[in-house]
């Protein structure tokens, strides 16, 4: 059974099958009692069906003002109709086999999949008991059919190759029928039921196909490939923990494809290699789908030389890899200067502090954590990469002490 969505319908899906194949058994059990075997349902293997065999008939003819519409609309088409006698099997084909489903279903599976008629429905049979055909319709197709109260006919329509397959596949059923459970594979349904999806294939079918030729392969070809082999991305996985990244950063960036880009950056350490990795990995995504270019390595690399030397702090990493990437024609050192230390960088901090502790005295009724997360978002982005957030935090809980009516931090 394929096209299983979800392991909780296994249960019921496993259930249904095996009521369906007691109940084929119980099929094959009443044609045996019957006295039938395959012999019954057989047909030359070449040839049109109704030329050559007793059992298929070509009714169209005898239905020209038929009662149930689809045969009309058929008719209207060109389609061939086919009568189909089943000997020995009157009230056989409306056995249940599955729920809401009869034996009958497992013919119509058959020519729907192999067949492949193009028009739904395309057959009734003799046991359905409101098959909209008259008692006079179907005394004419068992006259042509030569057949007797004892067998079951399957009227059938369809283009006249498709129709041709039809008839085929339906006495190769019925064979089956004798044996028992035939070798399929099915399709599962929503409703825990399944239908036919193709033949079981033997095992000279598959693996290795046996129909293509074995190509043969020059040596000389087999090591020009391993020549130019790339590293495996199990071997960059571990080529990346060993350079200091954690196991998570580590099997995302080998699997990526900004990882050359990476290797060709060569962060130095490893502090450095895993700001990277998560930059490259945040952002790159984000500025793809907003159409901007992967950078090159060329323009990336004095952001990487800032990480390694210390010169600007790793949490501008996203930063300053979102401005190198969105202002591609400004000199990359020119947009890393707002995220490296400036001399004055401690008295422009104090008096940004200043001015915020002033605006804090408005949130004096806030939660002091809520006053002091205000502060950090107002103070720390005008000095990304250029001063320690944790001092900044410590100084601002300093000031933030004297504001009145402040709860203390």
């Amino acid at each position: 059974i394929k096209g299983v969505h979800y392991h909780r319908h296994l249960p019921l899906l496993v259930h249904i099958e095996g009521y369906r194949q007691l109940n084929l058994l119980r099929v094959r059990a009443a044609l045996a009692a019957r006295g039938l075997d395959d012999s019954a349902f057989g047909m030359p293997p070449t040839g049109i069906p109704w030329e050559i065999s007793p059992l298929v008939a070509e009714v169209g003819d005898a239905l020209g003002d038929a009662s149930h519409e689809p045969i009309r609309d058929a008719l209207g088409r060109g389609d061939t109709i086919l009568g189909i006698r089943l000997p020995g099997c009157a009230g056989l084909l409306h056995h249940p086999t599955q729920p809401g489903r009869t034996f009958v279903y497992e013919l119509a599976e058959r020519v729907r999949v192999i067949a492949c008629p193009t028009h739904r429905p395309f057959l009734i049979d003799s046991d359905q008991a409101d098959s909209d055909l008259r008692d006079h319709e179907w005394r004419t197709i068992r006259s042509l059919l030569k057949a007797s109260a004892e067998d079951a006919i399957v009227v059938l329509w369809a283009p006249a190759d498709d129709a041709k397959t039809a008839a085929r596949e339906i006495l190769l059923r019925m064979q089956e029928a004798v044996i028992g459970v035939p070798a399929e594979t099915r399709q599962a349904h929503p409703d825990g039921t399944t239908g036919f999806e193709r033949i079981l294939p033997g095992p000279d079918r598959m693996y290795p196909d046996t129909d293509t030729p074995p190509l043969p392969i020059a040596d000389g070809v087999v090591t020009s490939i391993q020549e130019r082999r790339t590293e495996t991305p199990w071997d960059r996985e571990l080529r990346y923990r060993t350079t200091g990244l954690d196991a998570r950063a580590a099997h995302h960036l080998a699997g990526s494809d900004w990882a050359d880009l990476f290797d060709d950056l060569v962060p130095a350490g490893s502090t450095a290699a895993g700001r990277l990795a998560s930059a490259l990995e945040k952002r790159l995504p984000f500025h793809r789908r907003g159409g901007h270019a992967t950078p090159s390595a060329a323009r990336l690399a004095p952001l990487v030389e800032a990480l390694d030397r210390g010169s600007m702090r790793t949490e501008a990493a996203d930063r300053a890899l979102d401005d190198l990437i969105t202002m591609p024609d400004r000199d990359a050192d020119t947009v890393l200067n707002r995220y490296r230390p400036t001399s004055d960088d401690d008295e422009r901090l104090d008096e940004r502090i200043r001015d915020v502790v002033r605006e804090a005295s408005s949130r004096a009724d806030r939660p002091v954590s809520a006053v002091l997360a205000w502060a950090m978002g107002e103070v720390v982005p005008r000095f990304l990469g250029r001063v320690d957030p944790r001092d900044v935090e410590s100084r601002l809980r300093a000031a933030l002490e004297g504001v009145p009516g402040e709860a203390q931090p």
